[in-house]
């Protein structure tokens, strides 16, 4: 019990450690536009925000989602509830009318009500720009068709997306990420997405390599996926077998998985733990520090073998 509380807060003290030196954060939308930005980086949306005069609708099931809630909606009630992270929110709609009922609560505050403009899109919720200060603590402004908030990047979480993945082989063998997870043996997994071109996702595969090593009889599962296009296995290959990498790759030629990870920059790696959701540790541009980091959470999840 106490390796598993010295692991969490590790975990924890990691995440918040990695965000401290990260820029202030913005989280901005425009109306009509099926963009968003945190921390100016670019995320498509399903649907674009509406503008309403004064007041532009966003959507609500993005912003719960970067901020780590699970987002339910019940179709016979019209209600979307989103929960997690310390906050509960019911948002009640009705056939006949755009305002909704707003059920909220957080760490902080007992449960309040309030109503709220909304409209569904392509089935999806969007509210009232004003209501996200009530129930998430996020002030939006508008300026014209652009609506921003400052938020913590402390705050964002990024899911881990299962996939299943061919193995850069010729046996045709595939790998599923949530099948290495439930093996036992399984106590830490990276994931880095590269490409043949990048000079920096060369040195990251090689400190990746390193750590494996070191790790890999004691827990550690590392899989790279290439987002090259078709007709580069030869400077691939070239490459893996410069590095000396002994982990498998796997490919992703039409970048569907690595969008789907919310398309991290170039290198990058992620840390996922069994029994978490949440990508435990992020990186996305090399850093020698962000590595360091990497291997004190890496050695802290694989000590008990």
């Amino acid at each position: 019990m106490k390796k598993r509380i010295l692991t969490t807060v590790l975990i924890i003290s990691i995440i918040f450690i990695c965000n401290t030196f990260a820029d202030d954060c913005i989280i901005s939308f425009r109306a009509g536009s099926t963009v968003a930005k945190i921390c100016d980086k670019g995320y498509k949306l399903d649907t674009a925000p509406v503008a309403e005069g004064n007041t532009v609708l966003l959507p609500f099931r993005f912003i719960a989602d970067r901020l780590g809630l699970d987002i339910t909606w019940n179709d016979q009630t019209r209600t979307a509830v989103a929960d997690g992270q310390g906050y509960k929110i019911s948002i009640a709609t009705k056939k006949n009318s755009n305002d909704a009922t707003v059920v909220y609560s957080d760490s902080k505050t007992l449960d309040g009500s309030i109503k709220a403009r909304y409209v569904i899109r392509n089935s999806r919720l969007l509210v009232d720009h004003s209501t996200f200060a009530k129930i998430l603590g996020l002030s939006f402004t508008v300026s014209g068709k652009d609506v921003n908030s400052p938020v913590d990047p402390d705050r964002i979480r990024y899911r881990w997306i299962d996939f299943t993945l061919p193995v850069d082989s010729e046996d045709g063998k595939t790998i599923t990420l949530s099948n290495v997870l439930s093996d036992s043996s399984t106590k830490a997994l990276l994931v880095e997405f590269w490409y043949t071109a990048c000079t920096h996702c060369k040195t990251q595969l090689a400190h990746l390599e390193t750590l494996y090593k070191k790790y890999q009889n004691k827990g550690l599962v590392v899989l790279s996926i290439s987002t090259d296009g078709p007709g580069n296995e030869g400077s691939r290959r070239e490459l893996l077998e410069e590095i000396g990498v002994t982990f498998p790759t796997l490919l992703d030629e039409k970048a569907e998985t690595y969008n789907a990870w919310m398309s991290p920059g170039f290198p990058n790696f992620q840390l996922v733990v069994p029994g978490n959701k949440f990508v435990v540790m992020r990186n996305e541009s090399y850093s020698e520090e962000a590595n360091a980091k990497l291997e004190q959470m890496v050695q802290e999840l694989c000590s008990g073998n």
